[in-house]
């Protein structure tokens, strides 16, 4: 696989670099759809800021993961509970993006617990 592997020695610049044209081969395949904070799909990785003034990145990125999950989910509720039912998770290994997702009732977990349940 071509992963990212900081370990032996590839610089973060070179990573994203990775990281980047991966992504790029993902979209032209049409394995994975990229979504904007807006909902718009995304036809490829050329990225562009598009933010609400006072808005901070995470608040962006969940935006987007929010719609997402909005429009592909279903909620359930009994009696004294909420039940979501989700075809979208959030992936990310940063502690206080999950946090703020969770309180946003959003599905989410790390990448390491990813790969561990779907046996990676």
């Amino acid at each position: 696989s071509s992963g990212i592997n900081a370990e032996y020695g590839e610089t973060k610049a070179e990573a994203a670099s990775t990281a980047l044209d991966t992504l790029e081969s993902l979209i032209t395949a049409r394995s994975v759809t990229l979504l904007t904070s807006k909902g718009n799909v995304m036809e490829s990785a050329e990225f562009r800021e598009a933010r609400m003034a006072g808005e901070c990145n995470d608040d962006v990125i969940l935006a987007g993961v929010r719609h997402l999950s909005d429009n592909t989910g279903t909620k359930v509720s009994e009696k004294d509970s909420v039940h979501y039912t989700r075809s979208v998770v959030f992936l990310t290994n940063d502690g206080n993006l999950r946090v703020k997702a969770h309180a946003l009732q959003l599905a989410v977990m790390s990448i390491s617990d990813f790969v561990k349940r779907a046996n990676l």
